[in-house]
């Protein structure tokens, strides 16, 4: 998996996983034959988040500032299935 830096992607959702890091999603994706990119999205400060894997074309796009209803950042990190 290669991480894409300062990039948002998006593409048809395959599955939404509540996993306890990133390296659980990057393995999702590995072991899924259609998967062919991941979408992370975690609290600033956490380990555990969504991930969610990604099939079909992807749309580029620039990452947007997210924050939970009580103000906390919400990293979100994509990554490429090489």
């Amino acid at each position: 998996m290669r991480v894409l830096d300062g990039q948002d992607i998006r593409g048809k959702v395959l599955r939404r996983l509540g996993l306890p890091n990133r390296d659980y999603c990057d393995q999702e994706c590995l072991h899924e034959e259609r998967c062919v990119a991941t979408r992370w999205g975690f609290i600033e400060g956490s380990t555990p988040g969504q991930c969610q894997l990604l099939t079909g074309q992807l749309v580029y796009s620039t990452p947007r500032e997210l924050k939970t209803y009580d103000g906390e950042r919400i990293i979100v990190v994509v990554s490429l299935k090489e």
